[in-house]
């Protein structure tokens, strides 16, 4: 993933954005977890439960946003879903932030065992 910590911070403001306080909150434990403690499992844990906290309405992205996607040729966004969005932007998130060794193992284990939505967005995420 290419510039981590600036790609990582757009993408999980942009989410931050879209969800409601409680979510926000363990969004923001999540970012302190791996920015302090650069813990996988908490990592893991968000990304399998990312469907039912973010939910599955359609991504509408702000101008700005669309102008920064396409940029960053990520136009299949504009397809997109809440839950996609959140699981790349905490990829993007642990990318920047957990050794690349961890970050390597956990990309692997959401791959190897997600189901079709978690295996689409590890996928949609490695060319960042």
């Amino acid at each position: 993933m290419s510039d981590h910590p600036v790609l990582s911070d757009f993408l999980f403001q942009s989410l931050r954005s879209r969800v409601p306080p409680p979510v926000c909150l363990q969004l923001d434990a999540l970012e302190r977890t791996l920015r302090v403690e650069h813990h996988e499992h908490a990592f893991r844990d968000f990304f399998v439960t990312a469907a039912r906290k973010l939910g599955h309405n359609t991504l509408l992205p702000t101008a700005e946003e669309a102008a920064q996607w396409d940029r960053l040729n990520m136009t299949w966004l504009d397809h997109g879903t809440l839950a996609e969005f959140g699981r790349i932007a905490i990829l993007a998130l642990a990318a920047a932030h957990l050794p690349a060794d961890g970050f390597s193992a956990a990309l692997r284990d959401c791959f190897d065992g997600g189901e079709t939505g978690e295996r689409r967005a590890v996928l949609r995420a490695l060319p960042l």
